[in-house]
C-alpha cells in the first residue's frame, strides 16, 4: 500500500515536473521570437541611418561640390564599412565609390588659407 502510494506520488511529481519544463521552454521561445524581430527591427533601422549619412555625403560632397575633411571621409568610411560588412549594397555603395572619387579632399591647412 505504501509502494502504491509513492508510486502514485512519484507520478504527480513527475507530471508536475515536465509542465514546469514545458512552460518555461514555451516561454523562453515567445521570448526569442519576439526579441529576434526586435533585433531585426534595430538592425534595419541602422541600415537606413547608414544609407541615409552616405547619400547626405553624396549630395554634400559630389552633387554640390563642397569640400570633404578627413574627419569626414574617415566617418563615411566607417559608416560604408559597417553598411556593407552587414550586406547592404545598391545605390549605398555607388554612392560610397562616387563620393571617393569626386569629392574634394581638403586638409586644415586649406581650410585656413580659404577663410582668411
Amino acid at each position: 500500500m505504501f509502494a502504491i502510494q509513492i508510486s502514485v506520488l512519484e507520478t504527480v511529481i513527475g507530471g508536475v515536473t515536465l509542465a514546469a519544463v514545458l512552460g518555461l521552454w514555451s516561454t523562453m521561445l515567445v521570448f526569442i521570437k519576439r526579441q529576434t524581430a526586435i533585433n531585426k527591427a534595430n538592425k534595419d533601422f541602422i541600415h537606413s541611418q547608414q544609407r541615409a549619412e552616405i547619400m547626405r555625403a553624396f549630395q554634400r560632397h559630389v552633387e554640390d561640390g563642397k569640400p570633404i575633411t578627413p574627419e569626414e571621409m574617415e566617418h563615411l568610411d566607417k559608416c560604408y564599412e559597417a553598411y556593407h560588412k552587414d550586406g547592404c549594397n545598391g545605390t549605398g555603395t555607388f554612392m560610397y565609390e562616387r563620393t571617393k572619387q569626386y569629392a574634394v579632399l581638403v586638409t586644415r591647412a586649406e581650410d585656413k588659407t580659404a577663410s582668411e
